[in-house]
């Protein structure tokens, strides 16, 4: 998917292996120094949720508080829309 880590810069993504994809590119340009995250944006009929993330952790860690608020809702399925966008600084 990322041939050139220079290209990344407002690349858009859609769905969570994009996200996580990007993610992982984003903690290697990190380690070398380089400031870069995703900023996604989760959204469904009556809602819409913007974070940004800078780690694969991250993503498990709001994942995990995704999935409980789901449960909780007595929900079957997760009918939100994600995309996002990589930025590096």
């Amino acid at each position: 998917m990322f041939h050139q880590l220079e290209n990344l810069d407002g690349h858009y993504l859609e769905g969570w292996e994009e996200i996580r994809s990007a993610l992982e590119h984003v903690e290697v340009i990190r380690r070398n120094g380089r400031k870069a995250k995703v900023e996604i944006e989760n959204s469904n009929a009556d809602t819409k949720l913007k974070i940004t993330l800078r780690s694969t952790d991250e993503l498990d860690a709001y994942f995990n508080s995704h999935l409980r608020q789901i449960i909780l809702q007595g929900l079957n399925e997760d009918t939100t829309v994600v995309t996002g966008r990589i930025h590096l600084q």
